[in-house]
């Protein structure tokens, strides 16, 4: 196995593309499994009994990947510019760019589903002009104060968009030893916001509390982590001492999927405390995020089995249509289980490969033709503007 040198900074890394593909299909398989009825997935192998629940069941920790990944990614011009080796990245491209990414797809589905609802259903689900600047906006905090949910998914977006807003005023911890206390005052604001959100929540159900609770302060650990792995591979030498010895690259993957592992066993037998004055509220995410972080480190690196995994052409394309992945999943989901009548067997059998097959091309398109021309268009405009 050759040494792989890693990408110069600033760079495309390929893998991480498809890690991004992986995070959105882990979140589709697992809002199938509940729509096919939750039950136990087991294989008995040689009088053993392999429990393969928790790779169906805490698939929705796919968002911690993309949160994690948001932050490695987007923080690195933000290093180069504390390290002086760039200026400055610019508020307006910066924003330009992230709204090109974020808002076409979602406003493209916010109006079919608009649409639908008004031509199957008769229903008008925009009522008067606050609701309307609500969607626009992407305001889906907890009830009352937010608009409702036409997609579930929809709930990690104002978080992600929060963070994109936070970050040029945490970019001036990307530098020497004040990394630290940028995750101290991620994982105290994490704390601190959890512990108020299961405080103040006490007695509604766990869906209540975890809505609340990972609004951006709550899930500002995951994003820190990326943030200051991205520093380490950036101006901390980890990518050339992980790129000098194949097995160290290598060791690190290992790492990181056991520690992944061991963490979705936990949160798998011990779930029904989450969200409640445990360890596993304030201690889980973040740990999960070090694991996310390890990964990318490794891939960045250019890991052999992590390029073979997630740099193949099928997950690079995966990747790349992976926010129309994340959208589109949920409401086809609810389509197909209601349209097709029910069939022998588990259902999960043939809702998985329906729901991935028409999601698939359902982003493609999202991409192809509203997406893409977006993004594209925008780097244009900011490269005639100079």
């Amino acid at each position: 196995m050759s040494p792989a040198r890693p990408p110069p900074p600033g760079g495309e890394i390929d893998a991480l593309t498809g890690l991004r593909g992986f995070a959105a299909l882990w979140v589709l398989v697992y809002h199938v499994w509940v729509a096919a009825t939750p039950r136990r997935i087991e294989l008995p192998l040689a009088g053993w009994t392999l429990d393969f629940t928790p790779f169906f069941s805490i698939g929705w920790t796919g968002v911690q990947i993309f949160f994690v990944l948001s932050g490695f990614l987007l923080a690195q011009p933000y290093v180069r510019w504390q390290a002086g080796t760039a200026a400055r990245p610019g508020v307006g491209p910066y924003l330009a760019r992230r709204c090109a990414r974020v808002l076409p797809g979602y406003y493209l589905q916010l109006i079919l589903l608009i649409v639908l609802a008004w031509t199957l259903d008769g229903r008008q689900v925009i009522a008067g002009v606050g609701g309307a600047l609500g969607y626009a906006g992407m305001l889906f905090v907890p009830e009352p104060i937010g608009v409702p949910l036409l997609n579930q998914v929809w709930w990690t977006l104002p978080i992600e968009f929060s963070f994109y807003l936070v970050l040029p005023l945490l970019a001036g911890l990307l530098r020497g030893w004040r990394v630290l206390w940028l995750l101290l005052l991620a994982m105290g604001i994490m704390a601190a916001w959890r512990w108020f959100a299961i405080t103040v929540l006490a007695d509604a159900p766990p869906d209540a509390r975890r809505a609340l609770g990972y609004q951006l302060p709550g899930a500002l650990d995951s994003f820190a982590m990326g943030m200051v792995a991205a520093f380490l591979y950036q101006r901390g030498g980890v990518a050339a001492w992980l790129g000098a010895r194949p097995w160290r690259r290598e060791g690190l993957a290992l790492a990181s999927a056991s520690l992944g592992l061991g963490l979705l066993y936990w949160v798998h037998y011990d779930y029904r405390a989450y969200w409640s004055p445990s360890a596993i509220t304030f201690l889980w995410t973040a740990l999960f995020s070090v694991a996310t972080a390890a990964l990318i480190l490794a891939a960045a690196a250019g890991s052999w089995p992590l390029r073979r995994i997630f740099a193949n052409r099928l997950a690079l394309y995966l990747g790349t249509v992976s926010y129309g992945i994340y959208l589109w999943h949920y409401p086809l989901l609810g389509w197909l289980a209601a349209a097709v009548p029910a069939r022998p067997g588990y259902a999960l059998f043939w809702l998985l490969p329906a729901c991935l097959a028409a999601t698939v091309m359902a982003a493609a398109a999202s991409w192809r033709w509203v997406e893409q021309p977006v993004i594209a268009w925008v780097r244009l405009a900011l490269a005639r503007r100079g």
